[in-house]
């Protein structure tokens, strides 16, 4: 090593920071304009270096001659030396805007400055993580929000009309999470419904955003995933998305891949989600978003994404005089909320007291898991009601006082329902399947109902086998003995009928889950196409005409020749 280099490396520079190499580039962090950069073999010039470390600096330390009076190729060499030396660079260790939870540690990044134990610092003083300045966002006040504050935001949460009162709670916790989302393990959204004109614009105007303190990505409903991902880049902010509506298949389409791109930002796991690039470079990104919706529809398709929403319904209908002159009051509530600084102080008490927040939590999950039955809701409610518990209480919850804090709301209208799956899904988008067999508009329900009659003896008319040769065609065939049962073919239309579903790769191998169902052991045939099947009982479908084969509700096949095909 030169003495040169001995000396460059020794005095550290003022306008920048080597930070490592990430695959064919050098990384540094920009201290004057306090961003990370990358620098490729190729952008190593005079002009580039210049812009980085500054001519003083580059005179200094690599001398020579020429217009530039310092030697480039010298400092192009030096720069990968540096890089070498400290090696592959983590780009997850780029912390954008908002919170991150750094070596237990919650540190909320403003823009321009950093709130860190409630101390605001440059963003260069914090040894763990490079923090590239951005647009600012609005600091915490000086000074938290009191309990009887933190009590008076819940209350004006539950005003508003909801179909379930546990809503204005559950919103309330999450307005006070969501500028916190970067530093939390799991992310819970919102998606809130209703009627036209049921006030959803209005709970997101006059409550939601004033109280997410400028810290949220508000959009419109005409969003795509990407611009949301490319928006983002490493920030954690929380994402309000207004009239997110699905019109169309088309808008069904960018809907989904939003609530797609929010399934991954719920669970810190450290995966992250690859795209290929038209130049062969694959770009990654990790979101860490907490998401509120709302929208006449609710977009919500599979179980997972079911897991991840708390769906909050206004109520639908003109108010009484009594209840017009309650909403006044309640609009005038909502706006001295932002005259008294409630949302800044609300966002200080949560970071102040988000050491209490990580340790009572564990108390309301276990009372959430008790209450409602499913580990997954667990995590989704008991993370909003911890945060609604901390807006108006000190200290750290017990199981006793978590107890006693949930059981002054009716949770009964958020227990999972048990055939709200996506196998009791899959089955039902199947039944509503709509079909138009020449002048006839009808459903595969339709078609069902009427070989079971037929079938059954009910109906002297033979106009059945015209709708069992249809079903046949669709690939089902149906069965009353020697057990009633639909049998559904695997590569058959079925997976057409289902083309405009989350179910439509696999349905025969998703109906072996619903109860009582089982892959047939021989292969049947459909129409002239002999595949593999799934029997489901026909007891699981409700509205059937009832007949005596369908009266024994035993769904197991027990005793039944299943190689000898199916009886004429």
């Amino acid at each position: 090593m030169s003495a040169l280099e001995k000396s460059a490396r020794s005095d550290q520079p003022t306008r920048f920071r080597v930070l490592g190499f990430s695959a064919d580039s050098i990384v540094i962090y920009d201290r004057q304009r306090k961003i990370v950069r990358s620098l490729r073999d190729g952008d190593l010039r005079a002009g580039v270096l210049v812009s980085v470390a500054g001519l003083e600096w580059l005179v200094q330390r690599f001398p020579g001659k020429g217009v530039n009076g310092f030697d480039h190729l010298a400092a192009a060499d030096w720069f990968n030396k540096e890089a070498n030396r400290l090696g592959h660079f983590d780009e997850s260790q780029i912390k954008g805007r908002g919170a991150s939870n750094v070596e237990n540690q919650l540190i909320y990044h403003a823009g321009d400055r950093l709130v860190v134990g409630g101390e605001i610092r440059d963003l260069e003083d914090v040894d763990v993580g490079v923090y590239p300045q951005g647009a600012s966002l609005p600091l915490p006040a000086t000074e938290g929000a009191s309990t009887a504050e933190g009590a008076l935001l819940v209350k004006m949460a539950t005003a508003f009309p909801w179909d379930d009162p546990t809503s204005g709670l559950l919103l309330a916790g999450w307005c006070a999470l969501a500028p916190l989302c970067g530093g939390l393990g799991w992310r819970p959204h919102l998606w809130i419904t209703g009627g036209a004109g049921s006030g959803k614009t209005t709970v997101l105007n006059e409550f939601v955003l004033p109280l997410l303190n400028g810290s949220a990505l508000f959009v419109q409903g005409n969003t795509t995933e990407a611009g949301l991902r490319q928006k983002l880049g490493h920030d954690a902010l929380p994402i309000v998305m207004d009239e997110g509506e699905q019109s169309d298949d088309r808008e069904r389409g960018r809907v989904q891949d939003v609530v797609t791109l929010l399934r991954q930002s719920s669970s810190e796991t450290g995966a992250r989600t690859l795209r290929g690039t038209a130049g062969g470079k694959a770009m990654d990104f990790m979101v860490r978003s907490m998401a509120c919706i709302a929208s006449i529809q609710i977009g919500l398709q599979n179980q997972a994404d079911i897991e991840r929403f708390a769906v909050l319904e206004l109520k639908q209908g003109k108010r009484e005089p009594s209840e017009q002159s309650s909403w006044a009051q309640h609009l005038e509530d909502l706006n001295n909320m932002r005259s008294q600084d409630l949302p800044a102080k609300l966002h200080r008490r949560m970071i102040d007291n988000f050491d209490h927040f990580l340790r009572s939590l564990p108390a309301f999950r276990r009372v959430c898991l008790s209450e409602l039955g499913s580990p997954r809701y667990a995590d989704q409610y008991g993370l909003l009601i911890t945060a609604a518990w901390v807006m108006s209480n000190d200290g750290i919850a017990t199981d006793v006082a978590a107890t006693d804090f949930m059981s002054s709301w009716d949770w009964s209208g958020r227990r999972p329902e048990r055939d709200n799956d996506d196998p009791q899904q899959a089955l039902g988008a199947l039944l509503q399947a709509p079909l138009r067999l020449g002048a006839r508009d009808c459903s595969v329900f339709d078609l069902i109902a009427e070989v079971v009659v037929g079938k059954s003896g009910a109906s002297s008319s033979g106009d059945y086998k015209e709708a069992d040769r249809h079903l046949r065609n669709l690939g089902m065939i149906v069965w009353l003995k020697p057990k009633p049962i639909l049998l559904v073919g695997r590569n058959t239309r079925v997976h057409t009928l289902l083309r405009d579903t989350p179910y439509r790769s696999s349905p025969a191998k998703l109906f072996e889950r619903l109860p009582g169902a089982e892959r047939w052991p021989t292969p049947q045939t459909f129409t002239g196409v002999v595949t593999r099947a799934t029997a489901v009982p026909l007891c699981l479908i409700a509205g059937l005409p009832p007949t005596e084969a369908l009266q024994n509700k035993k769904t197991k096949f027990e005793g039944t020749d299943s190689s000898s095909g199916p009886p004429p």
